[in-house]
Protein backbone atom coordinates (compact mmCIF):
# COMPACT_ATOMS: atom_id res chain seq x y z
CA UNK A 1 0.00 0.00 0.00
CA UNK A 2 1.21 3.52 -0.78
CA UNK A 3 1.73 5.79 2.26
CA UNK A 4 -1.55 7.42 3.30
CA UNK A 5 -2.36 10.52 5.37
CA UNK A 6 -5.70 10.48 7.20
CA UNK A 7 -7.03 13.87 8.32
CA UNK A 8 -9.28 13.54 11.38
CA UNK A 9 -11.38 16.66 11.93
CA UNK A 10 -13.01 17.51 15.24
CA UNK A 11 -14.55 20.37 17.17
CA UNK A 12 -15.72 18.34 20.17
CA UNK A 13 -14.40 18.08 23.69
CA UNK A 14 -14.79 14.30 23.53
CA UNK A 15 -13.99 13.25 19.95
CA UNK A 16 -13.36 9.60 20.93
CA UNK A 17 -10.22 9.48 18.81
CA UNK A 18 -9.34 6.04 20.17
CA UNK A 19 -12.46 4.60 18.50
CA UNK A 20 -11.03 5.63 15.16
CA UNK A 21 -7.47 4.43 15.81
CA UNK A 22 -8.65 1.08 17.19
CA UNK A 23 -10.83 0.46 14.14
CA UNK A 24 -7.97 1.48 11.84
CA UNK A 25 -5.43 -0.74 13.59
CA UNK A 26 -7.63 -3.78 12.99
CA UNK A 27 -7.23 -3.21 9.24
CA UNK A 28 -3.54 -2.33 8.97
CA UNK A 29 -1.11 -4.86 7.56
CA UNK A 30 2.61 -5.09 8.40
CA UNK A 31 3.59 -3.14 5.27
CA UNK A 32 0.95 -0.42 5.49
CA UNK A 33 2.13 3.13 6.22
CA UNK A 34 -0.38 5.65 7.64
CA UNK A 35 0.15 9.19 8.95
CA UNK A 36 -2.62 10.80 11.03
CA UNK A 37 -3.25 14.54 11.30
CA UNK A 38 -5.84 15.73 13.81
CA UNK A 39 -7.28 19.14 13.00
CA UNK A 40 -8.97 20.29 16.19
CA UNK A 41 -10.76 23.61 16.53
CA UNK A 42 -10.05 23.48 20.26
CA UNK A 43 -6.37 22.53 20.07
CA UNK A 44 -2.99 24.19 20.14
CA UNK A 45 -0.41 22.89 17.68
CA UNK A 46 1.44 19.89 19.08
CA UNK A 47 3.07 16.67 18.01
CA UNK A 48 2.62 13.40 19.90
CA UNK A 49 4.49 10.42 18.58
CA UNK A 50 3.40 9.86 15.00
CA UNK A 51 0.38 12.14 15.43
CA UNK A 52 0.25 15.79 14.46
CA UNK A 53 -2.47 17.79 16.23
CA UNK A 54 -3.10 21.28 14.87
CA UNK A 55 -5.78 23.98 15.01
CA UNK A 56 -7.18 25.19 11.69
CA UNK A 57 -5.14 27.75 9.80
CA UNK A 58 -6.31 31.38 9.85
CA UNK A 59 -9.09 32.04 7.36
CA UNK A 60 -11.76 34.60 6.63
CA UNK A 61 -14.12 32.43 8.66
CA UNK A 62 -12.16 31.00 11.59
CA UNK A 63 -8.91 32.97 11.95
CA UNK A 64 -7.88 35.95 14.10
CA UNK A 65 -9.07 38.29 11.33
CA UNK A 66 -12.40 36.84 10.31
CA UNK A 67 -15.78 37.66 8.91
CA UNK A 68 -18.02 35.77 11.30
CA UNK A 69 -18.84 37.31 14.65
CA UNK A 70 -19.73 33.93 16.09
CA UNK A 71 -17.77 30.70 16.39
CA UNK A 72 -18.90 28.83 13.30
CA UNK A 73 -17.92 25.31 12.36
CA UNK A 74 -15.56 25.64 9.38
CA UNK A 75 -15.11 22.35 7.54
CA UNK A 76 -13.30 23.45 4.37
CA UNK A 77 -10.79 25.37 6.44
CA UNK A 78 -10.01 22.28 8.55
CA UNK A 79 -9.65 20.07 5.48
CA UNK A 80 -7.32 22.59 3.87
CA UNK A 81 -5.24 22.66 7.05
CA UNK A 82 -4.75 18.91 6.79
CA UNK A 83 -3.97 19.24 3.09
CA UNK A 84 -1.24 21.80 3.79
CA UNK A 85 0.33 19.59 6.46
CA UNK A 86 0.10 16.35 4.46
CA UNK A 87 3.44 14.87 3.37
CA UNK A 88 2.29 11.75 1.54
CA UNK A 89 0.91 11.31 -1.97
CA UNK A 90 -2.56 10.16 -0.83
CA UNK A 91 -4.92 11.86 1.62
CA UNK A 92 -8.18 10.79 3.26
CA UNK A 93 -10.71 12.66 5.41
CA UNK A 94 -12.80 11.28 8.28
CA UNK A 95 -15.13 12.69 10.94
CA UNK A 96 -14.84 12.56 14.71
CA UNK A 97 -16.70 10.14 17.01
CA UNK A 98 -16.59 7.49 14.32
CA UNK A 99 -15.25 4.04 13.64
CA UNK A 100 -14.17 2.80 10.25
CA UNK A 101 -16.14 -0.07 8.76
CA UNK A 102 -13.93 -3.20 8.46
CA UNK A 103 -13.63 -2.72 4.68
CA UNK A 104 -12.78 1.01 4.78
CA UNK A 105 -9.05 0.63 4.16
CA UNK A 106 -9.58 -2.03 1.51
CA UNK A 107 -11.69 0.47 -0.45
CA UNK A 108 -8.90 3.06 -0.17
CA UNK A 109 -6.37 0.51 -1.41
CA UNK A 110 -8.63 -0.25 -4.38
CA UNK A 111 -8.70 3.47 -5.20
CA UNK A 112 -4.93 3.67 -4.97
CA UNK A 113 -4.58 0.71 -7.31
CA UNK A 114 -7.16 2.08 -9.77
CA UNK A 115 -6.01 5.71 -9.43
CA UNK A 116 -9.39 7.24 -8.72
CA UNK A 117 -10.91 9.43 -6.01
CA UNK A 118 -13.22 7.44 -3.76
CA UNK A 119 -16.15 8.64 -1.65
CA UNK A 120 -17.69 6.45 1.05
CA UNK A 121 -20.93 6.33 3.00
CA UNK A 122 -22.02 6.82 6.59
CA UNK A 123 -24.28 5.50 9.28
CA UNK A 124 -25.29 7.73 12.20
CA UNK A 125 -26.30 6.38 15.61
CA UNK A 126 -27.29 7.70 19.03
CA UNK A 127 -26.11 5.91 22.16
CA UNK A 128 -23.55 3.83 20.31
CA UNK A 129 -20.90 2.10 22.42
CA UNK A 130 -17.57 0.95 21.01
CA UNK A 131 -14.94 -1.47 22.25
CA UNK A 132 -11.64 -2.32 20.55
CA UNK A 133 -12.69 -0.58 17.37
CA UNK A 134 -16.01 -2.39 17.00
CA UNK A 135 -19.60 -1.43 17.79
CA UNK A 136 -20.66 -3.40 20.89
CA UNK A 137 -23.94 -1.55 21.56
CA UNK A 138 -25.44 -0.14 18.34
CA UNK A 139 -27.87 2.24 20.03
CA UNK A 140 -30.53 3.93 17.90
CA UNK A 141 -30.11 4.34 14.16
CA UNK A 142 -30.78 8.02 13.41
CA UNK A 143 -29.26 8.49 9.95
CA UNK A 144 -28.85 6.14 6.99
CA UNK A 145 -26.88 7.25 3.97
CA UNK A 146 -29.34 8.09 1.19
CA UNK A 147 -26.82 6.77 -1.37
CA UNK A 148 -26.56 3.39 0.21
CA UNK A 149 -29.96 1.97 1.30
CA UNK A 150 -29.70 -1.84 1.28
CA UNK A 151 -26.64 -1.65 -0.98
CA UNK A 152 -23.99 -2.93 1.42
CA UNK A 153 -22.29 -5.26 -1.05
CA UNK A 154 -22.82 -3.33 -4.25
CA UNK A 155 -19.81 -2.87 -6.55
CA UNK A 156 -18.16 0.56 -6.71
CA UNK A 157 -19.72 2.92 -9.25
CA UNK A 158 -18.56 6.09 -10.95
CA UNK A 159 -20.15 9.16 -9.48
CA UNK A 160 -20.31 12.94 -9.45
CA UNK A 161 -20.30 15.65 -6.80
CA UNK A 162 -23.69 14.87 -5.29
CA UNK A 163 -22.39 11.55 -4.02
CA UNK A 164 -19.69 13.33 -2.00
CA UNK A 165 -22.24 14.72 0.46
CA UNK A 166 -21.26 14.03 4.08
CA UNK A 167 -18.85 11.34 3.02
CA UNK A 168 -15.50 10.02 4.03
CA UNK A 169 -13.14 10.29 1.06
CA UNK A 170 -9.65 9.53 -0.23
CA UNK A 171 -7.75 10.72 -3.29
CA UNK A 172 -4.28 11.74 -4.48
CA UNK A 173 -2.98 14.83 -2.71
CA UNK A 174 -2.09 16.34 -6.07
CA UNK A 175 -5.76 16.25 -7.09
CA UNK A 176 -6.70 18.24 -3.99
CA UNK A 177 -4.02 20.81 -4.76
CA UNK A 178 -5.22 21.05 -8.38
CA UNK A 179 -8.65 22.13 -7.10
CA UNK A 180 -6.99 24.65 -4.75
CA UNK A 181 -8.33 22.65 -1.82
CA UNK A 182 -11.90 22.88 -0.54
CA UNK A 183 -13.60 26.20 -1.22
CA UNK A 184 -13.68 28.14 2.05
CA UNK A 185 -16.58 30.29 0.90
CA UNK A 186 -18.71 27.33 1.96
CA UNK A 187 -17.35 27.15 5.48
CA UNK A 188 -20.16 26.81 8.03
CA UNK A 189 -22.68 26.39 5.20
CA UNK A 190 -22.13 22.77 4.30
CA UNK A 191 -22.12 21.39 0.73
CA UNK A 192 -18.38 22.10 0.48
CA UNK A 193 -17.87 18.37 -0.14
CA UNK A 194 -20.42 18.32 -2.98
CA UNK A 195 -18.81 21.36 -4.61
CA UNK A 196 -15.40 19.71 -4.30
CA UNK A 197 -16.62 16.44 -5.82
CA UNK A 198 -18.24 18.32 -8.70
CA UNK A 199 -15.04 20.21 -9.40
CA UNK A 200 -13.05 16.96 -9.48
CA UNK A 201 -15.43 15.44 -12.02
CA UNK A 202 -15.63 18.62 -14.11
CA UNK A 203 -11.85 18.68 -14.34
CA UNK A 204 -11.68 15.14 -15.67
CA UNK A 205 -10.76 13.25 -12.50
CA UNK A 206 -12.40 9.85 -12.05
CA UNK A 207 -14.55 9.78 -8.91
CA UNK A 208 -16.10 6.61 -7.49
CA UNK A 209 -18.64 5.85 -4.76
CA UNK A 210 -17.79 2.67 -2.83
CA UNK A 211 -20.17 1.41 -0.15
CA UNK A 212 -17.32 -0.56 1.46
CA UNK A 213 -15.71 2.73 2.51
CA UNK A 214 -18.16 3.43 5.32
CA UNK A 215 -17.83 5.22 8.64
CA UNK A 216 -20.18 4.64 11.57
CA UNK A 217 -20.67 7.80 13.62
CA UNK A 218 -22.00 8.41 17.12
CA UNK A 219 -24.24 11.47 17.18
CA UNK A 220 -25.63 11.17 20.69
CA UNK A 221 -26.99 14.68 21.44
CA UNK A 222 -25.48 14.87 24.92
CA UNK A 223 -22.04 14.05 23.52
CA UNK A 224 -22.23 16.34 20.47
CA UNK A 225 -23.99 19.44 21.74
CA UNK A 226 -20.78 21.41 22.36
CA UNK A 227 -19.79 21.61 18.69
CA UNK A 228 -19.51 25.17 17.29
CA UNK A 229 -22.44 26.44 15.27
CA UNK A 230 -23.35 25.56 11.72
CA UNK A 231 -25.41 28.08 9.79
CA UNK A 232 -27.03 25.31 7.76
CA UNK A 233 -28.51 23.91 10.99
CA UNK A 234 -30.68 26.99 11.50
CA UNK A 235 -29.07 27.98 14.80
CA UNK A 236 -28.66 31.63 13.86
CA UNK A 237 -30.61 32.28 10.65
CA UNK A 238 -30.63 36.05 11.23
CA UNK A 239 -26.87 36.46 11.61
CA UNK A 240 -25.84 38.87 8.83
CA UNK A 241 -22.16 37.95 8.83
CA UNK A 242 -22.24 34.42 7.45
CA UNK A 243 -21.47 33.38 3.90
CA UNK A 244 -25.03 32.98 2.61
CA UNK A 245 -25.37 36.73 2.09
CA UNK A 246 -22.18 36.73 0.08
CA UNK A 247 -23.15 33.74 -1.97
CA UNK A 248 -26.65 34.83 -2.93
CA UNK A 249 -27.21 38.37 -1.69
CA UNK A 250 -25.16 40.28 -4.24
CA UNK A 251 -23.28 42.15 -1.54
CA UNK A 252 -19.63 42.29 -0.61
CA UNK A 253 -17.67 39.27 -1.82
CA UNK A 254 -15.45 37.05 0.30
CA UNK A 255 -13.65 34.93 -2.28
CA UNK A 256 -11.57 31.90 -1.37
CA UNK A 257 -8.38 33.85 -0.60
CA UNK A 258 -5.62 31.25 -0.58
CA UNK A 259 -3.35 29.49 -3.04
CA UNK A 260 -3.34 26.20 -1.13
CA UNK A 261 -0.29 24.85 -2.93
CA UNK A 262 1.73 27.97 -2.07
CA UNK A 263 0.52 27.89 1.54
CA UNK A 264 1.52 24.24 1.83
CA UNK A 265 4.99 24.93 0.45
CA UNK A 266 5.49 27.80 2.91
CA UNK A 267 4.19 25.89 5.94
CA UNK A 268 6.29 22.82 5.21
CA UNK A 269 9.29 25.15 4.86
CA UNK A 270 8.66 26.43 8.40
CA UNK A 271 6.91 29.70 7.60
CA UNK A 272 3.81 30.97 9.40
CA UNK A 273 0.28 30.51 8.12
CA UNK A 274 -0.75 33.54 6.04
CA UNK A 275 -3.38 35.92 7.33
CA UNK A 276 -6.44 36.27 5.08
CA UNK A 277 -6.19 39.92 4.13
CA UNK A 278 -7.53 41.00 0.78
CA UNK A 279 -9.57 43.68 -0.94
CA UNK A 280 -12.91 42.22 0.18
CA UNK A 281 -12.24 41.12 3.75
CA UNK A 282 -10.91 44.24 5.51
CA UNK A 283 -14.29 45.11 7.03
CA UNK A 284 -17.69 43.58 7.57
CA UNK A 285 -20.79 45.64 8.36
CA UNK A 286 -18.50 48.65 8.92
CA UNK A 287 -16.65 46.86 11.74
CA UNK A 288 -12.91 46.11 11.47
CA UNK A 289 -12.34 42.39 11.41
CA UNK A 290 -9.60 42.63 14.02
CA UNK A 291 -12.23 43.82 16.52
CA UNK A 292 -14.58 40.92 15.91
CA UNK A 293 -14.13 38.49 18.77
CA UNK A 294 -16.03 35.51 20.10
CA UNK A 295 -17.62 36.05 23.52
Amino acid sequence: MKPLTIVYITARRHPMFEWFTDSLSRQLGPKDSVEIIIVDLRAESMARGDLLIAPPKPSVWQGPQRITKEDWWAVSNARNTGTCLCQTEWIAFVDDRCILAPTWLAAVKDAMEGNYAVAGSYEKRSGMQVGNGEVVVPGELIGVDFRNPNRENQPPRKTYGGDWYGCTSALPLEWVLEQNGHDERFDSLGLEDVVFGNRLAQNGRVTVFDSKMKIIEDRTPSACEDMPKRTDKGISPNDRSHAMLERFGGGKRAEHPFDIRAVRNDVLAGKDWPLPWGPYVDFWDQEPLGEMTVH
